[in-house]
């Protein structure tokens, strides 16, 4: 009651605006699209230019009385840790810098669920809970806040941090920083190394061609090499001190301006810093900027995304080649967020091509010839309208059989041997229709050997926000359009049952994947994605601190859940999947954590830099964990599922590995074997390998009657028979010895993993 009673009376005030009190800050100048901001731990205020004083937000009568208000508002504990981030600064010469601030503020971590796809709007928080959330963000910054002061070596401690990320940045009079690390996610045992740059004021005068100043310019400065070191913020003739962030030695400044449509570019101005010296003022002389800008405008009955401007230097009197600068000019893309328009500039004088490209491949469309001289040249580009027999016309309907307008759609192709995506351009039509434009790729002679490739199909990919992603097949050549029908979309809430006090929290990653190719369906064939359907993106929810996560809208289906596990020394791996059904409408699933083991393994007199990698067998690609082994002779892998494990020692010239199996002994002496034999891996029963009679977990030992002695005779003698139509492989299989036909030429002929249908890995028998 005393919390709602005071904000009550903190109300009296809105009309003076809350959130202007905790929030506001004076605005500061928009940057031209190719100036690169500084960093954010911008320079304290030093003997430059000072802003004016904002005006005050609240009336002096009021403060003292919303002071006493917000004071009693009640405070929350906020505990600190015993961690520490240590570090240090140095100047650009190597020299450290003393008496610098360093500061770390703990991250506030909002929760909470978010909006889900296809809800309705959210409604607004309540004026209390606004107000108590800026006051108790407010409160935990300046809890959570720890300062310090580096020393005559330029080192600092931050000590009693708790246990989270945190926000480190440094200040000194004079100075600007910048980190070789990331410095906004840093947590506790972390150790850091500014790099601290002298900040200057420059004085500069900016002049017209024709005199007279412009009303603004940008200035940016440049090292000894002409890359950018700064951004310098806007000139005005009114305010022309401006700052820049720069060792001693020589740099260059120019300026850039737009004025009564015209750009101008001065010519870059050396400026030399001394220590303990302001560099003198530089006066910088506008001139045309010479180029090539415009608009590209689209026929009437197309709502086009996107498209491409092309830019090619001609030969006096050359007329454009579309064909040749779809493939080799310059490019600039054009989209709705700039409404179409394009720019090149600073180019040399001479006769240029400029044409216009829908898609990503394929000739520009229409191009004109453009002579630059001294200034920026405008010139509309008109993309012609497209003749009916050029494209596929495809339309997306919903579960009501209302037309999909905001379908994002890709294109396809998949064969026995290989898959590849893109290529295909697709027009948006004001009719709710999209048109899909034939080129080679998109009919099927697009890349080398597709003449030649068996069983290859074509799709397309419709991604929508309401009801999920879907892809058909289509044939190349089609004349009569492709309806895709979506149904009624399902979504899945997934639970860890046992995520909370795991002590995995933080460390799992929950992902959806098809389960597998879907069957046919009305003589059209749904394509398989393997790729999983991430919880990113707006109105998906990530995993909640309770261990919960929700996919969808997805088509209704056949799926799996992956449970991910990173460990310090592999990114996310999967360590359990479950199947699950997906109807339409709202689905649950849950997935248990799978027992998890460590095992450290003993390497007696390892040599320095040396590196264990631990591999699952049978093979498999997307599952290696490298460890480097410590001073004591040990490397630890953690977080592994039972099984068992392959382990070779990298850095020491020999090809040696040993097995493991989990769970067993927690530590195990490295003992290894010289590689001296292939294990085979069948992953398509249509595949080559599987043809000629090998399967999974076959062990091949030899070749011709000849057993193999280590790796580097494995690899002799196959790449010896690498022409030869047919040698006998002796192969271990269950303890018992087979003989395979193995044709070489053959294999070799065959493009990758995907035509063999499986692999081999160099193993120890």
């Amino acid at each position: 009651m005393v919390r709602i009673a005071l904000l009550n009376f903190l109300f009296f005030f809105i009309g003076l605006g809350v959130g202007a009190l905790f929030w506001s800050r004076p605005a500061g100048p928009a940057a031209a699209p190719e100036i690169v901001p500084a960093p954010a731990e911008g320079p304290a205020p030093g003997a430059g230019r000072k802003a004016d004083p904002p005006a005050p937000l609240i009336p002096k009568s009021a403060e003292q009385g919303l002071s006493e208000l917000l004071a009693a508002l009640p405070a929350e504990n906020i505990e600190g840790g015993t961690g520490t981030i240590t570090g240090r600064i140095l100047t650009a010469d190597g020299e450290p810098l003393a008496g610098a601030t360093v500061r770390a503020e703990r991250i506030l971590e909002r929760g909470g669920a978010r909006r889900g796809r296809g809800e309705a709007a959210p409604q607004d928080p309540s004026l209390e809970d606004v107000v108590l959330e800026v006051v108790a963000s407010h409160r935990f910054r300046q809890a959570t806040r720890r300062e310090v002061c580096t020393d005559a070596k330029g080192t600092f401690a931050i000590e009693g941090l708790a246990d989270a990320r945190h926000r480190v940045s440094a200040q000194a009079e004079g100075y600007a920083f910048s980190s070789k690390g990331r410095t906004d996610q840093v947590e506790p045992g972390a150790e850091i190394e500014f790099t601290a740059e002298p900040v200057f004021d420059i004085a500069c005068a900016v002049v017209l061609p024709g005199g007279g100043q412009p009303k603004e310019a940008m200035i940016v400065t440049q090292n000894a090499y002409g890359e950018q070191r700064s951004w310098t913020g806007v000139w005005t003739p009114d305010d022309p001190i401006v700052r820049i962030r720069v060792g001693a030695g020589a740099f260059k400044v120019r300026a850039s301006c737009e004025a009564d449509g015209e750009e101008y570019r001065s010519d870059a101005v050396d400026v030399t810093v001394e220590p303990g010296r302001q560099p003198p003022a530089v006066t910088l002389q506008l001139k045309g900027r010479p180029g090539v800008k415009g608009k590209v405008l689209f026929p009437k009955d197309e709502e086009s995304d996107q498209a491409q401007v092309r830019l090619m230097r001609l030969a006096p009197g050359a007329a454009p080649d579309l064909e040749r600068l779809g493939r080799e000019g310059n490019i600039a893309w054009v989209h709705s967020h700039n409404k179409f328009s394009y720019a090149f500039r600073d180019l040399a004088p001479g006769t240029y091509a400029v044409g216009v490209q829908r898609g990503y491949q394929g000739p520009a469309v229409a191009a004109e010839t453009v002579e630059v001289a001294d200034h920026m040249v405008v010139r509309n580009l008109t993309v012609p309208a497209i003749d009916p027999a050029d494209y596929l016309v495809i339309w997306v309907y919903g579960p009501k059989d209302e037309i999909i307008r905001n379908a994002s759609i890709s294109t396809s192709r998949r064969s026995k041997n290989q898959s590849s995506s893109g290529g295909g351009t697709v027009v948006k039509c004001k009719d709710g229709s999209y048109w899909l434009l034939r080129s080679p790729v998109a009919d099927g002679a697009g890349s080398p050997g597709d003449d030649e490739e068996e069983d290859l199909h074509f799709f397309v990919s419709i991604l929508t926000e309401a009801y999920g992603e879907k892809a058909v097949e289509y044939l190349p050549g089609q004349t009569e359009p492709v309806v895709v029908r979506f149904a009624d979309p399902a979504t899945l809430d997934v639970t860890i049952v046992n995520y909370a006090g795991s002590g995995y929290e933080g460390s799992l990653m929950l992902t959806l994947q098809r389960a597998a190719p879907e069957e046919r369906q009305g003589g059209t064939r749904t394509a398989w994605r393997a790729q999983p359907y991430a919880p990113v993106g707006p109105g998906r929810k990530g995993l909640s601190p309770e261990g919960s996560q929700t996919f969808g809208p997805v088509e209704p289906g056949s799926y799996d859940v992956v449970l991910s596990i990173k460990s310090a020394q592999s990114s996310f791996r999967p360590v359990e999947r479950v199947p699950v059904t997906l109807k339409a409408g709202p689905n649950a699933a849950e997935i248990a954590i799978p027992e998890l083991h460590s095992v450290t393994i003993v390497v007696d007199d390892a040599p320095a830099n040396a590196t264990l990698s631990l591999r699952p067998v049978p093979r498999t690609a997307d599952f290696r964990s490298d460890q480097r082994i410590g001073k004591d002779g040990k490397a630890e892998f953690t977080r592994l599922t039972p099984g068992e494990y392959r382990i070779q020692m990298y850095g020491t010239g020999r090809l040696e590995e040993m097995r493991v199996t989990i769970p067993g002994d927690r530590e195990v002496r490295f003992a290894p074997k010289p590689l001296n034999a292939l294990a085979v891996t069948v992953d398509d029963p249509a595949g080559y390998l599987a043809k000629v009679g090998f399967q999974s977990g076959d062990i091949i030992v030899g070749m011709e009657g000849k057993e193999f002695q280590n790796l580097m005779e494995v690899q002799a003698i196959f790449f010896g028979v690498q022409g030869t139509e047919d040698v006998q492989l002796k192969v271990l299989r269950g303890g018992q010895e087979v003989t395979v036909t193995f044709q070489p030429k053959k294999a070799m002929a065959a493009d990758g993993s995907r035509a063999l249908g499986g692999g081999f890995d160099a193993v120890s028998r």
